[in-house]
């Protein structure tokens, strides 16, 4: 390798002395600003050594089953799992909706206040010399004004606030219980705490977050542009409460994104499918049961 160097170097020397002294300081300077390849591949192999190292996994490894550091992180979250840890663990959180609760109380007492209006002025005391259908049909829409009104303020009921996993020492072998917290039905009220085994929990429809993480990013960068901006800030605003009052009426109709969660045979809450889930609603799925 030695001597095929130098011979280059002898002839790379040889005609460089055979070359005008005008020539001779173009070539000095090519060189100079035009590093040679093997230099530059040379550097970045120091570079990359230099670098640190990315942990290597074996393919197909899972975690052991009985781990010997309970509060280690584990890749698969499974029953078993949860209960070796030794803090409660979150596995959803509802989220902040002002709007859907206030509008479903709004607008359930107005429909039963019309309804009962109606009742009262046309079928219980009703004008004279009418003809005789007109209290009946007085009397039909009356009872479904109420019934809506009734529809509409039970929305905001049964929607689960949070779900949380506790561990459970029962013996030589940990288990878990699940405590499920329920949003107040009226603002300042507090809300209503239950307790279940991993068996009494089941599901409705299967769950997953669909919120993916970066448009929600460039949704919030854009709404962070618009309020900026001195010129659409008003009506960045008017525009957002009316699209927020339009899909709280929209859930309030159809029970739109909402998934029942039972407990036991008879009772059942709903979860808000817009709220946080751990892993995207796989935390839920491991430790309910799906009801088809």
């Amino acid at each position: 390798m030695s001597i095929v160097s130098i011979r280059c170097a002898s002839s790379f020397r040889c005609k460089y002395l055979q070359l005008p002294p005008a020539l001779r300081s173009f070539v000095t300077q090519f060189q100079e600003t035009q590093p040679s390849r093997n230099i530059r591949w040379f550097s970045r192999s120091i570079r990359v050594r230099q670098l640190p190292q990315a942990p290597s996994f074996k393919k197909g490894s899972v975690p052991a089953a009985n781990p010997s550091n309970p509060n280690a992180s584990l890749r698969v979250t499974t029953p078993a799992s949860l209960a070796l840890k030794t803090t409660p663990t979150v596995i959803y959180e509802a989220p902040r909706t002002p709007f859907f609760t206030w509008n479903a109380l709004a607008t359930g007492t107005l429909f039963f206040l019309a309804g009962a209006y109606t009742l009262d002025n046309f079928v219980l005391r009703r004008p004279p010399n009418l003809p005789w259908f007109v209290p009946y049909a007085y009397g039909a829409s009356s009872l479904l004004l109420i019934s809506f009104g009734v529809y509409f303020v039970r929305a905001p009921h049964g929607l689960v606030k949070s779900l949380t996993v506790v561990p459970v020492r029962n013996g030589s072998r940990p288990t878990i219980k699940i405590v499920l917290r329920e949003k107040p039905f009226i603002p300042f009220i507090k809300g209503v705490v239950k307790e279940a085994s991993l068996q009494d929990i089941t599901i409705g429809a299967r769950v997953a977050g669909f919120q993916d993480p970066w448009s929600v990013l460039r949704r919030e960068i854009r709404e962070k542009k618009a309020r900026q901006n001195i010129l659409t800030r008003a009506a960045f605003s008017v525009a957002g409460s009316f699209f927020r009052i339009l899909l709280a009426t929209r859930r309030m109709w159809f029970r739109e994104g909402q998934v029942k969660i039972y407990i036991g045979e008879d009772q059942f809450w709903k979860i808000d499918m817009s709220g946080w889930m751990m892993e995207d609603g796989k935390g839920i799925v491991v430790c309910s049961r799906l009801k088809f």
